[in-house]
């Protein structure tokens, strides 16, 4: 039976007893990927992804192999109706010599993740080397590196079964996974090392072929949204260029003696084995080149710093840094996943009890969060709204986009000005009446009040885009002229009210 048979009827379950349908969550209130909101998951283990030549568990040569199917599990969040879900793959550490997809933490992450809502997987890469010969070193990387570039083809083969949104695949791993993960991100075919092309001899090494075309058959992108580096390394920090776009995240200790924080050898004293750069050497050029990374250094620790040891397993349980790791990986993934902030088109000088449209651009699938002070909302078709103003003053809309998959996105706030254009016991002024100069300004300016509207008790109050009052000051006399200094305000927008007994106004200035 062909790879995609196998899993073809692996995944019919899924397809059978998962619908296809928006899931039943309040998606305003959504907290899906940034706490975990599914109490189970299920876990399908064994999926076989691929096949490839691997080394003799006993270390013999490079050209003494034997044929393996390689495999990951997937973990799924429990009676989730999503028809679209991110995933996050992963593979552990060990390396390149002991480990599996089975190991404690990697379970523990997929674990973690899924019931956040992503779905994830633990994949099985190939193993061994002779670790005191360099160019085994660098073909047991190459190899693991051929092997998560099969698992990311097969995840994106399968996607429509999966129920995953290809555009947001992210990948990563421990140590030697991690390693893996970022040869496949930043690394070329021209990058790629001599000892890979094989040799000849009394004892030949064949050639591994290329990055994209072992395990299977699949042709799909290799580029992930993201990726996590959990104490892991590269052979070359200039291997990440101005032209490489994938953000990723670090955790490393800086006493680590297995993978260097910096520049080194692995494993401290074998340096036997190709050096490589760790995560401090990879934030310092990813900041070099403009690459968004975040780099969270755990000072005075060595490696796998959240408490695993030999095959990765927890003794006594994980260290006080787990948790906040995980936490930590999900706020970075949520960045690439939550929708931009929507811009609102309406009216930003409106009467009290008139009506106003404001919409926002459509995205399909997405839902759109209205909120509103100083008015009623009035009718809604999801992306337009209709406002009816009641309330002299400053008001304010909020809006923010939830997407297919339930990312929520930051609220954009749009400040109107709500004047009294007719009632009893108040006039109307029109804005050439109401003055301020110079506007545009530097935060220093002269409200000009007409002599009709000049008497005693006038309140003056100045607020920001957000709404919040920046300045206020009540005139006791009869003003005409009035100087007024916020320039130790942020640069921007700002309203300024004026209320007295027999008038509110308001209007806008720019402050640069």
């Amino acid at each position: 039976m062909t790879v995609k048979a196998r899993n073809l009827f692996l995944f019919s379950f899924y397809i059978f007893h998962f619908p296809f349908s928006i899931s039943l969550a309040q998606p305003c209130n959504s907290l899906r990927y940034q706490q975990p909101i599914f109490d189970s998951i299920i876990k399908t283990a064994d999926v076989v992804y691929g096949n490839a030549p691997r080394l003799t568990t006993v270390y013999i040569n490079e050209n003494t192999t034997v044929d393996m199917d390689l495999k990951m599990d997937i973990f799924q969040p429990y009676d989730d109706t999503l028809s679209k879900r991110p995933a996050v793959i992963l593979a552990f550490g060990g390396g390149f010599l002991i480990g599996g997809k089975e190991d404690e933490d990697i379970q523990a992450t997929c674990d973690s993740l899924a019931k956040r809502g992503y779905v994830t997987a633990s994949i099985q890469y190939r193993l061994g080397m002779n670790i005191v010969s360099s160019n085994s070193g660098e073909r047991a990387v190459y190899r693991g590196t051929q092997d998560f570039s099969a698992a990311l083809r097969f995840i994106k083969e399968f996607a429509d079964s999966l129920r995953i949104d290809t555009n947001y695949i992210f990948i990563g791993g421990v140590s030697a996974g991690a390693i893996s993960a970022l040869h496949l991100t930043f690394g070329e075919e021209v990058d790629r090392p001599a000892s890979t092309y094989g040799w000849s001899g009394i004892i030949p090494a064949p050639d591994l072929g290329c990055m994209n075309c072992s395990g299977n058959n699949y042709q799909h992108s290799t580029r992930a949204k993201a990726l996590i580096n959990c104490w892991g390394a590269i052979g070359f920090t200039n291997w990440i260029e101005l032209s490489d776009s994938t953000p990723i995240i670090s955790f490393h200790g800086n006493f680590d003696l297995v993978v260097p924080y910096n520049c080194g050898f692995p494993f401290t004293a074998l340096a036997t084995l190709p050096m490589v750069c760790g995560s401090n050497a990879i934030a310092e050029q990813c900041d070099s080149i403009g690459l968004y990374n975040e780099l969270y250094t755990f000072a005075g620790q060595g490696h796998n710093v959240w408490g695993t040891v030999v095959n990765n397993s927890f003794v006594g349980g994980p260290t006080q840094y787990f948790e906040p790791i995980i936490n930590s990986i999900s706020d970075f993934l949520y960045l690439f996943m939550k929708p931009k902030m929507p811009t609102i088109s309406g009216n930003v000088t409106v009467c009290t009890n008139q009506t106003e449209t404001y919409s926002v651009a459509n995205t399909n699938g997405s839902t759109y969060c209205w909120s509103i002070t100083g008015g009623t909302i009035v009718s809604q078709n999801n992306n337009s709204i209709d406002v009816l103003w009641d309330s002299i003053g400053i008001g304010e809309l909020g809006v923010y986009e939830v997407n297919s998959f339930q990312a929520v996105g930051d609220i954009q706030i749009f400040v109107v000005e709500i004047n009294a254009c007719t009632g009893v016991g108040e006039f109307k002024i029109e804005n050439s009446e109401f003055r301020v100069a110079p506007n545009p300004n530097d935060g220093i300016f002269t409200i000009k009040i007409p002599s009709q509207y000049s008497v005693l008790n006038t309140q003056i109050s100045i607020y920001n885009v957000l709404g919040e009052q920046v300045y206020q000051s009540a005139v006791s006399d009869q003003p005409s002229m009035v100087k007024i200094d916020i320039s130790n305000e942020p640069k921007g927008i700002y309203f300024v009210k004026i209320i007295s007994i027999n008038f509110v106004a308001v209007r806008k200035v720019t402050c640069h």
